[in-house]
């Protein structure tokens, strides 16, 4: 296997790695702080409109 081919395998790995840490961290943050942000989202609901033809 060419170096430049292991690079790219290990960047692609290293790029589903972040990409997995950042996944994690939103669904454990959206978990802890759920119950204090959903008043907050029910109120930007309420504000927005829907125009219609």
């Amino acid at each position: 296997m060419s170096a430049a081919l292991r690079q790219r395998g290990q960047d692609v790995v290293e790029y589903g790695v972040i990409i997995a840490t950042i996944a994690m961290v939103v669904l454990l943050a959206t978990t802890a702080f759920g119950h204090q942000i959903l008043p907050w989202f029910s109120q930007l609901a309420g504000h927005i409109t829907t125009v219609g033809p």
